[in-house]
């Protein structure tokens, strides 16, 4: 015996399917934070210890009154080694956001921020910049954002966007939130030279 189900009852089905997909689109996002915390506390750690070393060298190096090319020849080690570790570091973490802005859920943050900037600029004109990549999304973005532009821009290379309200420069790009990262994680383990 078949069952048929009600509209109410397809409708409760429909909700629930929606809501679970929701929850487990939710717990990947936050399980994919929470281990990309995880490996940058990590590095940041690893890098740390790694580089307390070479820095104990080069400091004992000093304490010796070892100068002239020797010397110059570990700084320029040392900072060629810095500048390896740091460069793989953010290159895998590059790969992961390529990888996340070709999911589904890159596109519903990006209409989660526009929400939240177009309530913030209600009643003023603004434009919305995204890569190049991501402009065909401008389709879905638009309703999110009443009468907003959507640009191009060449300086956005890893996503997010920046929107522009006639001085005022609100960037929420990976580009620049990834350069502030590199930037901690530089001076958080000593790095800087």
């Amino acid at each position: 015996m078949q069952h048929i189900m009600t509209e109410e009852q397809l409708s409760r089905f429909r909700e629930a399917v929606v809501a679970s997909a929701q929850n487990r689109a939710k717990a990947m996002i936050d399980e994919a934070r929470a281990a990309q915390d995880a490996a940058l506390a990590e590095a940041r750690t690893k890098a740390a210890a790694e580089l307390a070393d070479a820095t104990k060298m080069e400091e004992a190096h000093y304490k010796n009154g070892a100068a002239g090319k020797a010397e110059q020849l570990l700084r320029e080690k040392l900072l060629r080694y810095r500048e390896e570790v740091t460069d793989t570091f953010f290159a895998g973490i590059e790969s992961e956001l390529a990888a996340y802005t070709a999911t589904e859920a890159y596109q519903d943050r990006l209409k989660k921020q526009l929400a939240v900037y177009a309530q913030k600029l209600a009643g003023s004109s603004f434009t919305v910049r995204l890569r190049g990549q991501d402009m065909p999304l401008s389709k879905a973005l638009a309703p999110v954002c009443g009468e907003a532009v959507f640009e191009e821009d060449p300086s956005i290379r890893l996503g997010g966007m920046r929107i522009l309200c006639g001085q005022r420069v609100y960037d929420e790009s990976f580009d620049t939130r990834l350069g502030d990262e590199k930037e901690e994680f530089l001076s958080y383990c000593g790095l800087n030279v």
